[in-house]
């Protein structure tokens, strides 16, 4: 029982000197005394037992920005309390994929390292068992392709990524020629057959062969709101452009 109680102490004092280190404020490190003080040994090696057993538990840092004079974390604190932890924040980081010598190429100074969420931006074939690049089979409404083609879709994360990294051009080519614009991909298509390549100079843009687009100006038109995505009223831009062809009527006049 005495090296329970001795390991339990331990423990504790790790517990609460972290949380003083992150948190100034004492909110977190009263939390956790709070927790602790109402459980018994027993209780106590229990609770520890289960929360290294799961992977995913952990102790927990609250941040109340708005309670006791807020939590403000900080790097610095961050800082001491890996300190404290003996956990090192500054890796040296190699490269395997550059080994000119056939050792791997290091970083001349050490670098901040930590956890970082990645999301993975496209399906694999470890996930589905096909995947098309042909986009041929669309929604007639959308635009968008659909059925055995829908693999070839690419979400607004994709899109997020893409201005993130100033790929500006790949993305005109895939919200365009190869999304809903069927003149600039059978423009596209003929540049190919003809030439090898294809250039998106060539192409002919013009806001009404943007089916997606001009779906959803319609939807909002029928729900009697007023945008600008196509045009500034309630008129189709076909029927703008029909009436530059018609000639001035003289009833029109008065």
């Amino acid at each position: 029982m005495a090296d329970i109680s001795k390991k339990r102490k331990e423990i504790e004092n790790t517990v609460y000197t972290t949380m003083k280190l992150l948190d100034p404020n004492g909110y977190n490190e009263d939390k956790y005394k709070k927790l602790f003080s109402k459980m018994s040994d027993a209780q106590f090696t229990r609770w520890i037992n289960k929360l290294l057993s799961e992977e995913d538990n952990n102790f927990r840092l609250e941040i109340t920005p708005f309670e006791n004079g807020g939590t403000d974390l900080k790097f610095s604190n961050i800082k001491r309390a890996a300190d404290y932890l003996g956990v090192p924040l500054d890796e040296y980081i190699y490269m395997p994929f550059m080994n000119p010598n056939g050792e791997p190429v290091r970083s001349r100074d050490v670098t901040p390292v930590g956890y970082v969420h990645t999301k993975r931006l496209e399906q694999l074939l470890s996930k589905k068992n096909a995947y098309s690049s042909e986009i041929s089979s669309r929604n007639s409404k959308t635009g968008q392709v659909s059925g055995a083609d829908k693999n070839g879709r690419i979400s607004d994360i994709e899109n997020y990524s893409l201005l993130t990294i100033g790929a500006t051009e790949a993305l005109k080519e895939f919200m365009s020629a190869r999304s809903d614009d069927m003149v600039q991909k059978q423009e596209m298509l003929q540049d190919i057959t003809r030439d090898g390549y294809t250039s998106m100079s060539n192409y002919t843009y013009d806001i009404e062969n943007k089916t997606a687009l001009n779906t959803l100006d319609m939807y909002y038109m029928g729900s009697g709101l007023i945008t600008d995505l196509i045009t500034s009223g309630y008129a189709l831009k076909k029927t703008l452009d029909g009436k530059e062809n018609v000639k001035e009527r003289l009833q029109d006049a008065y």
